[in-house]
């Protein structure tokens, strides 16, 4: 997978926010990504926490499917009974590595 810059800037306002997700998958991942590196790893949030995080780099109403889209993409993860997430550092690291252009 390749992050690349030009595609995510597209996606991004003038702070830095997602102003729309992509419909196509690779560019929908550089989005997903840029939004799962906004959370710090090894910290356990609760829903709330992890939906102001979203809501934060989004300018859009929409942080339940960006939420669901980054568990599916498993970059974050879940506890069994729901209550906590946290960031899926394996996910990330291994994205880290594997030829990211300019993020």
């Amino acid at each position: 997978m390749t992050i690349n810059q030009k595609v995510l800037e597209r996606f991004l306002d003038d702070n830095g926010r997602v102003k729309q997700m992509p419909s196509k998958y690779e560019k929908k991942l550089n989005v997903l990504y840029y939004l799962a590196s906004k959370f710090e790893c090894g910290k356990l949030l609760t829903e709330l926490e992890v939906n102001q995080k979203i809501e934060e780099w989004i300018n859009f109403e929409d942080y339940v499917t960006i939420r669901r889209f980054l568990i599916d993409m498993r970059f974050l993860e879940r506890s069994s009974n729901g209550k906590e997430y946290h960031v899926n550092e394996f996910e990330i690291n291994w994205n880290r590595k594997i030829s990211i252009k300019n993020v």
